[in-house]
């Protein structure tokens, strides 16, 4: 009685399970925001993107120096603890050949930073288990630039590991030069922003349906034997 007590429990729990499974983990729905004039470099001046879903944010950035223009931010608005920011495939010639992002949160601290994630010197922002609630700010900018605080100190080990520096303060203004091989003309950049759905992501990240397909075959195993 207590194995079929147990496997009962189990198969409702597999039902369930499969259920939130077959919801999408990812919106279909992909809105594309258009950089329009020129997205600033500090949260005062970033470009508004707070929609809800995933984004495609395309926009370029220039070092000609009739227009220096190393660095464009967007403000966003995110709810999830499942984020990828991506600056695409690195053999499209037109785009730019090393950009890098960061992530700040409302206040301007630092909150993570992608280089070469992507492969071929583009950019991939993954943050998995980190919960992301309310207004924050994505940076790309060419690689060579890094984020200062209004110290002066690098917020993130930039040319290093990565890391966010745990000393310093908000983001206050950006040092550095480009150091892509197209740096001399207008850089193209196509950063894909996707976002979970609320509620949906856990199962999935977690792998749970494959672990309680593991415990209702125990459950199975237990009936036959009693």
């Amino acid at each position: 009685m207590k194995a079929l007590k147990l496997l009962r429990t189990t198969l409702s729990a597999l039902a369930i399970g499969a259920a939130v499974a077959a919801t999408p983990a990812m919106a279909d729905v992909v809105t594309v925001v258009n950089e329009a004039g020129d997205a600033g470099d500090s949260l005062a001046t970033a470009f508004d993107a707070r929609l809800p879903g995933h984004l495609r944010i395309v926009g370029g950035l220039s070092a000609e120096q009739s227009g220096l223009d190393y660095v464009d931010m967007y403000r966003l608005n995110l709810n999830t603890r499942l984020l990828e920011a991506s600056t695409g495939p690195g053999n499209d010639s037109s785009r730019i050949a090393d950009p890098v992002l960061f992530l700040f949160d409302a206040a301007g601290m630092g909150v993570a930073m992608d280089d070469e994630g992507g492969g071929f010197a583009q950019a991939l922002l993954r943050l998995v288990g980190t919960t992301l609630s309310g207004d924050y700010y994505l940076a790309i900018a060419y690689a060579g630039l890094d984020a200062l605080d209004a110290m002066g100190n690098s917020i993130f080990d930039t040319f290093g590991t990565g890391a966010v520096s745990s000393s310093a303060g908000a983001l206050a203004s950006w040092f550095g030069e480009p150091l892509s091989i197209n740096d001399a003309v207008q850089g193209r950049y196509d950063v894909s922003l996707r976002v979970p759905e609320p509620g949906t992501w856990a199962l999935v990240a977690l792998g749970l349906v494959p672990l309680l397909g593991r415990r209702a075959g125990r459950a199975l195993r237990g009936a036959s034997r009693a």
